[in-house]
């Protein structure tokens, strides 16, 4: 099929309510091709048309890169947009994935609700992806590689070229008569990519020419599988989770590569990574020792916990100590959020009403852990840590609940106990709701 057909045929299919194209221009072959064809399609369909740089900074010509860039996008009639990143690169981290990271991230800021963002990935790039997490171990959903298309920020990320070979793309370009830029960097081998694509498919292509072909029929196949998976741990999630959380016993019940395959589901639909072969190992260890076993699995993102039957993802922000006590000004805040995430705040019709000129100070369990309270709700005086347990909250939540304190004394536990005695003015009582970042109960529900 002609290029410019399956670029257009590829936009079509998910054009709809689309009014613009944001095209990822690093001014090298596959992106002046990719914006080239753009140009054809957006006057076709009378759309407009804008250009996006991210200038890394990695190279002494990035400048002139740049305004490469722009003078070609303006012979186009697009309109061009410039984006200076600064990236910072740590021991033991890939400069490919920072730049990557940096790169989408601006693409996100960008990107409006009416408007598709479009990408130059072309075959060779599939074939690449492939062969990068064959070499890392990855399963079918790595080996599925990259898709025509997927949710991205405010729309989607389409990818129009995956049909396409580097070499068909340099003939279009050549009789078009394009001008772009060449990356130094590309011909290093210090990066994986520029290996497999300078050394090692140069080999298996000379051998076997149709390898590149053959190899993204491949890709097609394992995205299928993909989409069955998916399919199924679907099906798996439907029985198996229960307000966000997944029931353990539903979960055992399943066999165990289904277990894996709805974790991973599961995970990535939360934005979460998904967890290695000795990650996913290492839980179902967990979920299978005894239900009242302390469980914890740390992943790139936080830790999956259990409470009460129940599987949970927590992030990391939750995991983290609150700060120590704050003094609260209720006549003047009547609402106070939480650097740690959560939302205190006091309505009408309550029991407690500080006296005027009362100090009201917000703590934590860290701070009081030993504590005895008389709460209204609870029999007699009772331990802070056992009435955070009948509250069924998650050890989890339990540090972040707030303590409300009018001067030295405990009158509530916010959202769940208030003192017995403290007794509310006529017409003037208070209470105090606390709503948490996440679910923080049994039943996954915030107060």
């Amino acid at each position: 099929m002609p290029l410019y057909s399956q670029f257009s045929d590829a936009l079509i299919a998910h054009s709809a309510g689309v009014h613009s194209l944001l095209i990822g221009f690093s001014g090298g072959l596959d992106s002046t091709v990719a914006l080239h064809l753009a140009q054809r399609y957006a006057a076709q369909h009378d759309l407009a048309l804008r250009a996006i740089h991210i200038n890394h900074g990695l190279q002494e010509q990035a400048g002139e890169w740049q305004l490469h860039c722009q003078q070609q996008a303006e012979l186009l009639g697009a309109q061009f947009l410039a984006e200076q990143v600064s990236i910072q690169k740590a021991p033991r981290q890939s400069l490919e994935a920072l730049a990557r990271d940096a790169r989408y991230h601006s693409f996100a800021q960008h990107l409006q609700s009416d408007e598709l963002l479009v990408t130059a990935h072309h075959g060779d790039d599939q074939l690449e992806t492939l062969l990068l997490n064959l070499k890392r171990g990855s399963g079918v959903n790595g080996l599925a590689a990259m898709p025509v298309s997927r949710p991205f920020a405010a729309n989607k990320l389409v990818r129009p070229l995956l049909g396409f070979s580097r070499k068909q793309l340099e003939g279009y370009a050549q009789r078009h008569k394009l001008s772009w830029v060449e990356d130094p960097s590309n011909q290093s081998d210090e990066f994986d990519r520029n290996f497999l694509r300078q050394q090692v498919i140069p080999l298996f292509s000379d051998r076997w020419p149709q390898f590149l072909s053959n190899s993204c029929r491949s890709i097609e196949l394992l995205q299928e599988a993909q989409s069955l998976n998916q399919d199924l741990a679907t099906i798996d999630l439907q029985q198996c989770m229960q307000q966000g959380a997944l029931l353990c016993h539903e979960v055992l019940s399943l066999s165990a590569p289904r277990q894996s395959n709805l974790l991973r589901y599961w995970l990535n639909q939360q934005g979460w990574s998904y967890p290695s072969a000795a990650q996913l190992a290492e839980l179902r260890g967990q979920l299978e020792a005894r239900a009242d076993a302390k469980m914890a699995v740390s992943m790139e993102q936080g830790e999956l916990r259990r409470f009460r039957g129940r599987l949970y993802a927590v992030p990391t922000g939750l995991l983290q100590q609150p700060a120590d006590q704050l003094t609260w000004d209720i006549a003047i805040q009547p609402q106070l959020r939480f650097a740690h995430g959560g939302l205190l705040d006091c309505f009408e019709g309550g029991n407690l009403l500080p006296p005027e000129g009362q100090v009201v100070t917000i703590r934590f369990r860290h701070q009081v852990d030993n504590l005895l309270f008389d709460a209204l709700e609870r029999a007699g005086r009772r331990n802070l840590k056992k009435l955070l347990q009948e509250a069924d909250i998650s050890p989890w939540q339990r540090a972040r609940t707030p303590l409300v304190f009018y001067g030295d004394e405990l009158v509530a536990i916010a959202g769940c106990y208030s003192s017995r005695t403290w007794q509310s003015m006529p017409g003037a009582g208070i209470g105090f709701r606390w709503t948490d970042a996440c679910p923080d109960r049994a039943t996954g529900q915030p107060d």
